[in-house]
């Protein structure tokens, strides 16, 4: 039985190195294939290079209120890594910009999601030329669903940083800046699948087996 368990732990380890493959990714650009269009994000601000320095292209998004829209296509049942580029608006408001972001799952039926995620970049030291983008992670398991996607709910919380509330500060509060949106799934190996299956099944055989051997 400790065997077995000690397997499980090293398949469950085993996960994290799983090959990852890119679903979507957005840059803000507004071209084919990049979904992020400015119509798709009505309640932030589209930034041109000409006002600060985007993380790739020529544009990025500064969060204002809360903003959303659908991103997929997700695989169910599999692990995912949605990152994206984080940064803040280095010509106003506090230097500590703070950004939630909540992922919802849907069909709107099946009303789960992942989060609130909390992410904070100090814009201290940094300007227009010199944004200081960071790389910055949420992971999630999408549940087994069919036609699965997620929608993205962000909320520029940089009015009150220290109460982690899933609250906004108006319409024109200087925010965090987001930019370079990238969604992954992780896909196991076809052994590890077939490996992890045979100790899943051996913990069940055991766990069967374990009050009849104490009763003897």
């Amino acid at each position: 039985m400790r065997h077995l368990v000690a397997l499980a732990l090293l398949c469950i380890g085993m996960t994290a190195h799983a090959d990852e493959i890119l679903l979507n990714s957005c840059g803000f650009e507004g071209a084919p294939p990049d979904i992020c269009v400015a119509p798709a994000f009505p309640t932030g601000r589209r930034v041109d290079s000409s006002v600060w320095q985007a993380s790739e292209g020529e544009f990025s998004v500064e969060v204002l209120t809360i903003p959303e829209f659908s991103f997929g296509p997700t695989l169910p049942g599999r692990f995912h890594t949605f990152k994206f580029d984080l940064a803040g608006n280095p010509l106003e408001g506090p230097p500590i910009k703070a950004l939630g972001l909540f992922i919802e799952f849907f069909p709107i039926t099946f009303p789960q999601g992942s989060g609130p995620h909390w992410f904070f970049f100090d814009t201290t030291g940094k300007d227009p030329e010199n944004m200081g983008w960071e790389e910055v992670s949420a992971s999630f398991l999408m549940p087994d669903l069919p036609f699965p996607g997620i929608r993205l709910n962000w909320v520029n919380i940089s009015c009150h940083p220290d109460v982690l509330e899933f609250q906004g500060c108006g319409t024109n509060f200087p925010g965090p800046a987001i930019d370079n949106l990238r969604l992954f799934a992780s896909v196991p190996e076809p052994g590890f699948l077939a490996l992890l299956s045979i100790v899943l099944a051996g913990l069940s055989f055991a766990r069967r087996r374990r009050p009849q051997m104490s009763s003897t």
